[in-house]
């Protein structure tokens, strides 16, 4: 029988990101220091784009992220995969995040820890 190694490597891994999401929840309940929050989240998202390296799946040129520190890079629709990298090898970022995600199991703690604002946040302020 033939496997999909691909497609496999691609279930396990959002299997990872999902597990980790939910794993994070009683860590940030430990864990007062936002700037401690953030660098676990840029720590874990830097082995998360490693392990997504290794297993083929996507390829990312850290060296391509170096130049940006100091820089405003405005993304139109930034997919979730390109808010993890780049947080992950860019400090001090800052992303605007769908509400959603802020109410997602898997991914409110990464969302909450980073102190991403969210866009219904920003709608009710203008």
């Amino acid at each position: 029988m033939r496997v999909n190694r691909r497609g496999l490597g691609a279930i396990l891994l959002f299997a990872v990101f999902g597990i980790g999401g939910v794993g994070l929840i009683p860590v940030f309940l430990l864990v007062w220091s936002r700037a401690a929050r953030q660098e676990i989240m840029r720590t874990l998202w830097r082995i998360f784009v490693w392990m997504l390296n290794r297993s083929g799946l996507i390829r990312i040129d850290r060296g391509e992220l170096r130049p940006w520190r100091g820089t405003i890079l405005a993304c139109n629709h930034p997919s979730l995969l390109d808010v993890v990298a780049i947080t992950a090898f860019v400090p001090k970022t800052l992303f605007i995040a769908k509400n959603s995600l802020r109410n997602n199991l898997c991914c409110a703690a990464s969302v909450r820890a980073l102190s991403l604002p969210a866009d219904a946040d920003l709608v009710a302020e203008a």
